[in-house]
């Protein structure tokens, strides 16, 4: 006799949402996204910046896709905008969280102001 084993994936739930942040230029930044559902490697946690896919770079801009985590080691002006976490199990319709914005202090220029006589 043999005995068949089914795996059945229960779709993703997104249970906490990523958080609105706001920090100075060149300092960290973290989003948290968990979710409910099948464990790594069957569901993976992917983000998107203002609708797009986003490209980490493996250095600056990390994020792990079994626990949920985006990191920045050092903000930029550039990386300001809406992110959204996207939570895949395979075979299964994405769930998608609501967007979180990054909000960056910028540091401006010291700009030197010089009286300009006239004769």
């Amino acid at each position: 006799m043999f005995k068949r084993l089914f795996s059945v994936s229960a779709p993703p739930v997104v249970t906490h949402h990523p958080e609105d942040v706001t920090v100075d230029e060149d300092d960290s930044a973290e989003f948290l996204c968990k979710f409910s559902g099948m464990p790594h490697p069957v569901t993976v946690v992917r983000w998107s910046k203002d609708g797009r896919l986003l490209r980490e770079d493996g250095m600056r801009i990390l994020s792990d896709a079994a626990n949920g985590t985006l990191r920045f080691n050092s903000v930029q002006l550039s990386d300001r905008g809406k992110y959204t976490c996207i939570v895949n199990t395979t075979g299964l319709k994405p769930e998608y969280s609501k967007p979180a914005s990054l909000h960056i202090i910028g540091t401006c220029p010291q700009i030197t102001v010089s009286k300009i006589y006239r004769g």
